[in-house]
């Protein structure tokens, strides 16, 4: 076996799966904020966060939730920049390489999504956001979360956050920037290497101060002690011991079989 494989097989695995939940975070966070409204015109909690009150809110919202996920300093990288305005936004996304035009793009979760609604400002190219938080190819269906947007379905402007949906290629919806997740996965990653060596270390002391005291055990009474308090490791140790023996015993039985009935045999004629 190609053990080089092998570790390359289970990393990818890990990284497939520290980048599910950190997408499956992001929206859950997203997701806290459904039906909020705005207290009074764009007065939100996202634009006094950013300074920025009396201003559309749609893309303050995606930032907000964002840094609140993954802190400021990360999803600005992530994101490319931090703006209220979806135009620059958008120039962010193709800064870090992360822009998709809409036309044969399959949006994934956690994308943001940029749509352009009916407007005089012909020099437009994006004017509202989004986040994808899911999709079914079979239907065509985009399922989305924003906010400065209206419950009503076919009204992109509103005072409050919802969840919607859309075919996949409604000519509203422009484009999609994918935030740099490999951030945030890479410092989880970080995380969970640091914790497995701290749990291995403090095992390894704690195996080694098992066998000293059991060393130095003049009466009995530390590995009385040890046995209680490691009940579980000992209850489970018998199991396993158990069982092996039973797995010995049976290999023992399946071996002598053959000898035990050739011994029994006289004369081409079984006694059996």
């Amino acid at each position: 076996m190609d053990t080089n494989k092998t570790g390359n097989h289970k990393q990818e695995n890990q990284r497939d799966q520290v980048r599910e939940q950190v997408i499956n975070d992001y929206i859950e966070n997203l997701r806290k904020y459904n039906g909020y409204t705005e207290k009074g015109k764009d007065n939100t909690i996202f634009g006094d966060h950013y300074g920025m009150q009396g201003q559309y809110w749609c893309d303050m919202y995606v930032d907000y939730v964002m840094e609140d996920s993954f802190g400021r300093r990360n999803a600005q990288k992530m994101l490319g920049g931090f703006s209220a305005g979806t135009e620059l936004s958008k120039a962010n996304y193709q800064k870090i390489g992360n822009w998709h035009d809409a036309k044969g793009y399959v949006p994934q979760k956690g994308d943001q999504i940029f749509f352009l609604n009916p407007t005089k400002d012909k020099s437009r190219t994006v004017n509202h956001t989004g986040v994808v938080i899911d999709v079914d190819l079979e239907k065509g269906i985009v399922y989305t979360i924003e906010g400065n947007t209206s419950a009503k379905p076919g009204d992109s402007n509103g005072t409050t956050v919802r969840e919607k949906q859309y075919p996949l290629d409604k000519n509203t919806i422009k484009g999609y920037g994918t935030p740099d997740w490999d951030i945030e996965i890479d410092k989880r990653i970080q995380e969970i290497k640091k914790s497995s060596s701290v749990n291995e270390f403090s095992s390894k002391n704690k195996l080694q101060n098992l066998i000293n005291g059991f060393k130095n055990d003049k009466d009995g009474t530390f590995t009385a002690k040890a046995l209680v308090d490691n009940a579980e490791v000992v209850a489970n140790f018998r199991n396993e011991l158990q069982e092996t023996l039973k797995q010995n015993q049976a290999q023992e039985v399946a071996q002598n079989t053959p000898q035990v009935q050739e011994e029994r045999s006289y004369g081409g004629r079984s006694f059996g």
